[in-house]
């Protein structure tokens, strides 16, 4: 089966908490995956990205993005949060779904008060506690300008 023709991540997750499909849907998308892939767990997971309209510009109900975003942030696979979608962005096509994050982080406490950026940090608080390890934001420099990179680590294991 061509990869262009799979039901992985956005498709998937948005016919099930957008469009009411049965939530088997998203265990046929793994068996897929798994038949596909060695180690689905090196597979990016993701909500929503900047190809496509923002998850929250189909519906307004924060409480399907929480759904969808537990999906990615305890199922298998390594996590991708597109920047904005912890602050409820909703943009349309292009270029409505690329909005600015800076105006909104000036302002720190709108950030922590926002309830995705809070459901995110309760999801990963729990994770982190029931693996008995730390989540750590770590700058990066790429060939780029500086980005900052999650990484789940031992919480013994030495940082450098």
């Amino acid at each position: 089966m061509p990869l262009n023709k799979l039901n992985i991540s956005p498709p998937s997750l948005s016919a099930v908490f957008h469009d009411d499909r049965p939530m088997t849907l998203l265990s046929s998308s793994l068996r897929i995956q798994r038949a596909l892939f060695r180690d689905v767990g090196l597979l990016g997971a993701f909500v929503d990205s900047h190809d496509a309209p923002r998850f929250l510009h189909r519906t307004a109900d924060p409480r399907r993005l929480h759904s969808a975003l537990a999906v990615t942030l305890l199922g298998q696979g390594i996590p991708v949060l597109y920047a904005g979608t912890e602050l409820g962005f909703d943009g349309g096509a292009d270029p409505r779904n690329r909005e600015s994050l800076w105006p909104r982080i000036d302002d720190r406490g709108a950030v922590e008060a926002d309830e995705t950026f809070k459901f995110i940090r309760r999801t990963m608080q729990v994770l982190a506690e029931e693996r008995k390890k730390t989540f750590e934001i770590i700058p990066r420099s790429f060939s780029g300008p500086s980005s900052l990179a999650g990484s789940w680590l031992p919480s013994a294991q030495p940082h450098g």
